[in-house]
C-alpha cells in the first residue's frame, strides 16, 4: 500500500520507456493494491513481466501481467472487495446496504418520537383551550364566586387522572383563596393586592416563579 509511482517508476523503467503510471485507489484515496503500467512497446512490456513477475517490491511479492479488456473472459478470477462479480464485492454490498437500513430505522425511530412529542404537545394546548373556553362561559353566566371556583374544579379534574386536585381545589375555595391566571409577567405581588383588595382584606399573595428564570408562571393565589 506504501508504493508510490515514483518506487514503480524506478522499479519498471529499466525495462522501457514508461509512458505512464497510474495505481488504482478507493473513493477516499486508499490504495487497491494494484497499478497499470504503459510502456511504449510491447517487447518492452513483455520484458519487464518476465523480470518483475514474483518478486518483490519493498516487502511486497508482485505478479505482472498483460492488461485486457473491461470483460475479457481472459481476465483472471478477481478478488478484491472492489471487484464487481467477486465474492468479496457482495458481501461488501451486502454489507453496505445493512448499513444503509439500519441508518433509516434510526432516523425513523427519530421521527416517531418527535410525532409523538408534537401529538402529547397538541393534547395539551387542546385541553388548554377547552378548560379557558369554560372559564369564559361561566364568567359569562354571571356565576358567583363560589360557583366559578368549583366549576374551575371540575374542568381540571377532566384533564387530569390525578382527583386530589380537584379536592385541594375545592378547600382553597372554601378558605377564600382564588386563583388568577393570564396574569402579566410584569406584574408584582404588589400590583395584584392592590388590584385585589378592591374586593375586600387580603391575607396573602402568592405569585409562583419559573426555578430556572425566576419569571412569573401567569398565575397568582390571593
Amino acid at each position: 500500500r506504501a508504493a508510490t509511482p515514483e518506487i514503480l517508476k524506478r522499479r519498471f523503467s529499466e525495462y522501457g520507456q514508461l509512458t505512464d503510471v497510474k495505481i488504482a485507489t478507493t473513493k477516499d484515496g486508499v490504495s487497491r493494491r494494484f497499478a497499470f503500467l504503459g510502456y511504449a512497446s510491447e517487447d518492452s512490456a513483455t520484458r519487464a513481466r518476465k523480470g518483475v513477475h514474483n518478486t518483490y517490491i519493498m516487502t511486497n511479492k508482485v505478479q505482472v501481467d498483460f492488461a485486457r479488456e473491461i470483460g475479457s473472459k481472459e481476465i483472471p478470477r478477481g478478488w478484491s472487495k472492489y471487484t464487481e462479480g467477486t465474492s468479496a464485492f457482495q458481501k461488501r454490498v451486502q454489507k453496505d446496504a445493512a448499513k444503509v437500513e439500519t441508518t433509516k430505522k434510526g432516523k425513523a425511530g427519530k421521527v416517531d418520537k418527535a410525532d409523538a412529542k408534537t401529538a402529547r404537545e397538541e393534547k395539551q394546548r387542546l385541553k388548554e383551550v377547552l378548560k379557558r373556553k369554560k372559564e369564559e362561559a361561566a364568567l359569562e353566566a354571571g356565576l358567583d364566586d363560589m360557583a366559578f371556583l368549583k366549576a374551575k374544579v371540575s374542568t381540571d379534574a377532566d384533564g387530569e387522572d390525578d382527583g386530589d386536585q380537584g379536592h385541594a381545589a375545592e378547600e382553597e375555595a372554601h378558605e377564600g383563596r382564588v386563583l388568577l391566571q393570564n396574569v402579566p409577567f410584569a406584574s408584582s405581588e404588589g400590583d395584584v393586592k392592590a388590584l385585589a383588595e378592591n374586593h375586600g382584606p387580603v391575607v396573602e399573595v402568592h405569585l409562583p416563579t419559573d426555578e430556572d428564570t425566576s419569571q412569573s408562571r401567569g398565575v397568582v393565589f390571593v
